[in-house]
């Protein structure tokens, strides 16, 4: 009785329809399509306490990104590009190129538990899957033991994460490697870009592939502008119908 008790019915969000506290999440695309820059968007809005993909600002909140990709230089630049000075980011904790053991070990699994417990991380970002496992990416195994060592603790302590992946060769391909990649998340989104017409704006479509749950849309349209400032906001409804067609497709 008290687990139904405590179970609230709704969805208690990060980020509207993107990104749920205590969810596990693969947020997969082609490589340069963006989704590295989409994410340290959202973590550094949501570290800041400031507005995420054009919605109501929330109070901020502890993010911890594991950067296996970027660079400092990369990543500072980008968040100069979003408005954002060092004062604005107490609360996004950036490991850029970590030591750590693989993440679907033992070892790696308490290193990256330890230090989210540490930071207090309500969301936990891992860049890229691929980096960060020492198992064979067609394995299935390798993505199980990704889970038991390191995602399920993380839920377990209800923080949120979101691994980026690649997309393998082909339109309709998922995410490269074993199909096994999607059996222990809670939500796969994939993520797909166009370009947007005006001031180099980009079209950036989320598609949700699988869900556990009924909460999350079917497609999340967003734009990607750069003039103020590099950000994503949800698609604007006076955008012509015909736009958001070919957004959807």
């Amino acid at each position: 009785h008290r687990a139904f008790d405590g179970a609230g019915e709704e969805v208690n969000w990060l980020v509207p329809d993107f990104i749920a506290r205590g969810q596990s999440y693969a947020l997969v695309s082609t490589a340069k399509a963006g989704k590295s820059l989409l994410m340290l968007d959202v973590a550094a809005a949501i570290a800041a306490g400031r507005s995420v993909l054009g919605q109501k600002p929330q109070p901020p909140v502890r993010v911890l990104y594991v950067d296996h990709e970027n660079t400092d230089f990369d990543v500072i630049e980008r968040l100069r590009d979003m408005g954002y000075s060092p004062s604005d980011l107490a609360n996004l904790r950036y490991l850029s190129f970590p030591s750590m053991p693989p993440l679907d070990g033992a070892a790696g699994g308490i290193d990256l538990v330890a230090v989210a417990e540490h930071h207090d991380a309500a969301l936990v970002v891992i860049d890229t899957v691929a980096r960060v496992v020492a198992g064979e990416e067609n394995s299935a195994d390798t993505y199980r033991a990704l889970y038991r060592h390191t995602l399920a603790p993380l839920k377990g302590a209800g923080r949120a994460v979101v691994r980026l992946d690649h997309r393998g060769h082909g339109v309709k391909t998922t995410a490269r490697g074993s199909s096994a990649k999607a059996d222990d998340v809670d939500a796969v989104w994939m993520l797909d870009t166009s370009p947007g017409g005006e001031d180099g704006d980009v079209f950036v479509n989320l598609g949700l592939e699988r869900q556990r749950s009924n909460a999350h849309p079917d497609r999340i349209l967003l734009l990607r502008q750069y003039d103020p400032h590099l950000r994503h906001i949800v698609r604007p409804k006076s955008m012509p119908d015909a736009e958001r067609r070919r957004i959807g497709e």
